[in-house]
C-alpha cells in the first residue's frame, strides 16, 4: 500500500485518507526496509542516517514524515515514494526512488546566426551544475525559439534530446535547430524562412533570408515559383544592396 508520496502541499498537509492508511501500521514493527532501485544515488550508510527509525523500530507516522523529508534534503531525489506491506510480524518499508540529474553539458547545433552561441546558450537558462527536471527541456526549446523570432526566423524549430547518465547523475542537453533549406550565391550564404502562397495565380514561395556575405552579416527576401520545363524561376534581394533574378533547374 502506497502511504506517502514526495513532498508536495498534500504531503506537507496529509490529507485524512492518507493519515489512515498510515496510521494502521502505527506501532506495528518494521520488519525491513528496502530501496527500489537497489542502485541508489547515496550508499547504504548514508541511507541509514537519514532515516529515524531502523529494522526491529516501531513504525510512527509522523518519523516516516520525517524520513522522506530528510532523504529528499539530500538533493540527490527527484521523487520518492513509500509503500508499505503488512507482514506475519509487522510492515515492511519500501522506498520507491527517482535519481535527482544536473545539468551536465549543453550542446546547440544547426540553428544559425545570429544570434551567437553564447546567446543561445543563455536562452536555454540551463547552467552546469543546476538540477534538471524534463520541464527545464520544455522551458529551454520555448526561449530559444522566442530568441530566433526575435532575430527574424518566425518560423523556427528546435527540438532537443536529453541523454541521462546515471553513473554521474548528469543530464546532457542536445538542442538542434531546423531551418526551411539554405541558400549560396557567390560569396553569400543563409538560412531560409519560407511562406508558401500564390503570385499571378500560380503557387509560390516567398522566402526571408539571414546569413553571410563575405562573412558579413547580411539578410533579404525573394520569392521563386515553378516556370517552364520543371525550372524553378525567382527574383533574391539583398537587403539595402543588389537583386538579381534567377532560373534554377535540377542538376
Amino acid at each position: 500500500m502506497l502511504l506517502l508520496a514526495r513532498p508536495s502541499p498534500s504531503f506537507q498537509n496529509p490529507n485524512t485518507n492518507l493519515l489512515q492508511e498510515a496510521l494502521q501500521y502505527e506501532g506495528r514493527t518494521i520488519t525491513s526496509i528496502t530501496f527500489d532501485p537497489v542502485r541508489q544515488p547515496l550508499t547504504a550508510e548514508q541511507l541509514k542516517a537519514r532515516l529515524p527509525f531502523d529494522v526491529g523500530s516501531t513504525f510512527h507516522e509522523h518519523e516516516l514524515r520525517d524520513a522522506i523529508q530528510n532523504l529528499f534534503a539530500s538533493g540527490r531525489f527527484a521523487d520518492l515514494a513509500v509503500d508499505a506491506e503488512e507482514t506475519p510480524t509487522g510492515v515492511a518499508l519500501r522506498f520507491i526512488t527517482q535519481n535527482a540529474y544536473f545539468v551536465g553539458h549543453v550542446d546547440i547545433s544547426n540553428i544559425h546566426q545570429p544570434p551567437n552561441s553564447g546567446q543561445l546558450i543563455s536562452a536555454t537558462k540551463l547552467r552546469l551544475g543546476m538540477p534538471f527536471v524534463e520541464a527545464d527541456r520544455n522551458q529551454a526549446v520555448e526561449s530559444l525559439k522566442n530568441l530566433l523570432r526575435q532575430n527574424g526566423f518566425y518560423h523556427a524549430n528546435v527540438s532537443a534530446r536529453v541523454e541521462y547518465r546515471p553513473s554521474t547523475e548528469e543530464a546532457h542537453l542536445t538542442f538542434e535547430g531546423k531551418s526551411d533549406g539554405e541558400i549560396a550565391f557567390g560569396a553569400l550564404k543563409g538560412f531560409l524562412d519560407v511562406r508558401y502562397g500564390a503570385r499571378d495565380g500560380s503557387a509560390c514561395a516567398e522566402f526571408s533570408w539571414e546569413g553571410h556575405d563575405e562573412n558579413e552579416p547580411a539578410c533579404g527576401r525573394g520569392w521563386v515559383m515553378i516556370g517552364t520545363a520543371g525550372r524553378l524561376v525567382g527574383h533574391f534581394y539583398i537587403h539595402n544592396g543588389d537583386d538579381s533574378g534567377f532560373v534554377c533547374e535540377r542538376g
